[in-house]
């Protein structure tokens, strides 16, 4: 008998990128950082994502003046992470989360249903939990191996940063939950933000729930948004 393997795509959006988890220097925290040659060539095997021409120009479906994805049950509750697994808190415990439970049409507020960070973090994070690690590389491995459910695994990071998953039965399983590609949209221009926000509200294919996107950030500080403002108050990263 023939097993189905599910797949799905994942969306990133790109500017400039820098480590999240960056090393303090003598001129302050979080120093302008610049892609590592490694990075660089994973990000170019990232296909930009193709956008429908009903979505270019200024006949494109209307967008709202707000969105908050959160709402819908295939976003997992909030978590804390687990050493320096910010990339695959981001691209497996939110996004890669999110959107397969929206293809599927599943809740994300169960263990199986939701991914664990650890299982891609331990592939790559030197061996003891040394540093993060990119998820560009985590879409490799969600792409070759795919990802256990947290259930399967025993837990978002069970083990810490040195467990290494045994077992035919649970790569098996590990195997049924893999994304087809992961596509990248360039959101230096107002036009690829606009893009951006298309993807986020209807996943550019009119659907009433959209998606998710990853993206890497290095800034200094969050800031306050003014009383008198939407979210008033709430911490917002200014690019």
């Amino acid at each position: 008998m023939r097993s189905l393997i599910f797949v799905v795509g994942i969306l990133i959006s790109y500017s400039f990128f820098a480590h999240s988890q960056g090393i303090e220097s003598a001129g302050g925290p979080y120093p302008p950082l610049s892609l590592s040659r490694t990075d660089s060539v994973f990000l170019s095997l990232i296909p930009p994502l193709t956008i429908p021409e009903l979505y270019q120009g200024a006949n494109a479906p209307a967008l709202p003046g707000a969105l908050d994805n959160s709402i819908h049950p295939y976003f997992r509750g909030v978590f804390q992470q687990e050493q320096y697994s910010c990339g695959q808190a981001s691209s497996v415990g939110y996004a890669f989360t999110y959107e397969i439970n929206r293809s599927r049409n599943l809740p994300a507020n169960v263990d199986e249903n939701r991914y664990p960070t650890h299982f891609a973090w331990n592939w790559m994070n030197g061996g003891n939990g040394w540093y993060g690690a990119s998820y560009y590389h985590t879409f490799q491995l969600l792409r070759r191996v795919g990802t256990p459910t947290v259930e399967t695994y025993g837990g978002m990071a069970a083990g810490g940063p040195t467990l290494w998953m045994n077992g035919y039965d649970n790569y098996y399983a590990a195997m049924q939950n893999r994304i087809h590609n992961a596509y990248a949209i360039n959101t230096s221009t107002p036009e690829g933000i606009t893009y951006l926000k298309h993807w986020l509200h209807d996943h550019m294919e009119g659907a009433e729930i959209g998606g998710v996107a990853n993206f890497y950030a290095n800034h200094p500080q969050l800031f306050s948004l003014p009383a008198g403002t939407p979210h008033a108050g709430k911490k917002v990263a200014i690019a």
